[in-house]
Parts: C-alpha cells; structure tokens; sequence
C-alpha cells in the first residue's frame, strides 16, 4: 500500500514540477514585463502556490517512505 502511495505521490510531485517550469520558463521571457499586470500577478500566484504543493508533495513523500 506505501509503495502505491509513493508512487502516487512521485507522479504528484512530477506533474507539479512540469508545471512550475513552465511557469518559470514563462517569467523568464523578455516580454513577460509587458504582459497585463493582472496576468503577471495570476501566474506569480501561481507560481507560488506550486511552489507550496511541491514543498508539501515532498514533505508527503518523506512520510510515506517513513511507513
């Protein structure tokens, strides 16, 4: 059961990675200061709070593997 759990949260953890870099690869761009301002605060938000989810997936899979 720990074993599908951590696979789970693996998968978890990857999906929100994805998600982060391509988030990251987004703010690095050149134009992204002259995005709408509204839109830069919405994927900053973003940004953070899959930042958030990554700490607590890791945090998650440290427990199951303590099971």
């Amino acid at each position: 059961m720990s074993e599908r759990a951590l696979e789970l949260a693996t998968a978890l953890e990857a999906e929100l990675l994805a998600q982060f870099d391509k988030l990251e690869e987004t703010m690095q761009r050149p134009e992204f200061a002259s995005f709408p301002v509204d839109e830069r605060i919405e994927i900053d938000r973003k940004h953070s709070e899959i930042s958030g989810l990554l700490t607590q997936a890791d945090f998650m899979k440290y427990q199951i593997s303590r099971l």
